[in-house]
């Protein structure tokens, strides 16, 4: 993204009335969906009852004209937001810098549900405004997560269900009309603070990976995806090439990481690591919870060194969260909760499917937690 800091505001007709005051439809308890790959809850960022009751008097939508699914639907999504909230402040931000301008604008507006029409890399730059740029506790509006990105991992697991069409017509309807056909509920997610470089800012986001991640993330955005295939096919595809490049014997296509480090107090031995993955998220991409161990914490790390044997078979396990007897640190699983990552390597990450350079030593700390809003029956 480049910096260019001046966003496209929507003009739309403001009428004198305003958002009720309630969600309608919370009046209700419920339970918010979780995913059905999840081995356990952990009990901080465990779905909730329905928000009761939740104050939305300034609503901002945040467009991302740029992102993958956008740029399919040529605005109509834009467009229907505009038409079917027109009380909310409507922006179009394509870079990091019109984003952050666009968010300034916001907290002096006195925002407090934002509505994110954009991809993971959208999301990830306003949770760092807000969680690592912004004073601590200064602004924290609910957020509602639209999936208009390449991949929109982080919309399935705590975003509103549906095409981006269909889920923005229901969020207008839960705002203006009675609640009918989705009632919101909130869920809480942690969010991780990543510093990574001494002489550049940290980062925020839900999710955190290196290695074959990384490695993915590159053929996903290469010539594997010159059609540009949105949602979660393309990356079954390249996972599944680099099961085959394990079959094959050659780890090395996955760009294993020379790393070590710890998670709390926890040691992570230096090794050569094929992937070392770490989330805040109860669902990763296609459905993929692959962490096991203590719940208690909010950040959950699975590590797999290039030398853990049989991984072809265990791959399922390891996806699921389902390790056998065997899968133990003694064999190069590693899995651990917790809320402090620190890490000892020089290379590529990712998070949130953006991709950053650690120069040396990275460290990760949980904060929030954030308040997303999702439709009852998710």
């Amino acid at each position: 993204m480049s910096d260019n800091p001046c966003p496209t505001y929507i003009p739309v007709h403001r009428p004198a009335s305003r958002f009720p005051a309630t969600v309608p439809g919370d009046e209700s308890p419920g339970t918010a969906p979780h995913s059905l790959h999840q081995p356990f809850t952990p009990p901080d960022t465990a779905a909730g009852p329905p928000a009761s009751p939740a104050v939305f008097r300034q609503v901002g939508v945040l467009t991302n004209p740029r992102s993958g699914g956008n740029r399919r639907n040529d605005g109509r999504v834009a467009g229907l937001l505009a038409a079917r909230l027109p009380a909310a402040r409507h922006v179009l931000a394509r870079t990091a810098g019109e984003i952050e301008h666009a968010l300034d604008e916001f907290r002096r507006a006195g925002i407090d549900l934002l509505v994110i029409n954009g991809g993971d890399g959208t999301v990830q730059a306003a949770l760092t405004h807000i969680y690592a740029v912004a004073a601590p506790g200064s602004w924290r509006p609910d957020l509602a997560l639209l999936r208009a990105g390449t991949a929109s991992m982080l919309a399935r697991d705590a975003g509103l269900a549906g095409s981006p069409p269909a889920a923005a017509a229901q969020l207008a309807a839960a705002l203006t009309e009675g609640g009918k056909p989705g009632r919101l509920h909130v869920v809480e997610r942690h969010v991780l603070r990543v510093e990574h470089h001494p002489e550049k800012p940290p980062q925020c986001g839900m999710f955190f990976g290196c290695g074959a991640v990384c490695r993915g993330i590159d053929l996903c955005h290469g010539s594997l995806n010159r059609a540009g295939i949105r949602g979660e096919l393309m990356p079954g595809l390249i996972m599944l090439r680099q099961l085959i490049d394990l079959a094959r014997g050659r780890p090395d296509r996955l760009g294993p990481v020379r790393a070590g480090g710890m998670i709390d107090a926890r040691p992570l031995p230096a090794s050569s690591w094929l992937l070392i993955v770490a989330a805040t998220l109860r669902r990763l991409v296609l459905g993929m919870y692959p962490f096991w161990g203590t719940p208690e914490a909010p950040l959950h790390l699975t590590a797999i060194e290039t030398r853990a044997p049989h991984l072809l078979r265990r791959a399922g396990r390891i996806m699921r969260g389902r390790p056998d007897v065997s899968m133990t640190p003694a064999h190069g699983f590693h899995s651990a909760a917790g809320k402090r990552m620190e890490l000892d390597f020089t290379g590529d990450f990712t998070l949130d499917g953006e991709i950053y350079t650690a120069a040396g030593s990275l460290t990760a700390t949980t904060t929030g937690p954030a308040r997303f809003l999702v439709f009852e029956h998710g």
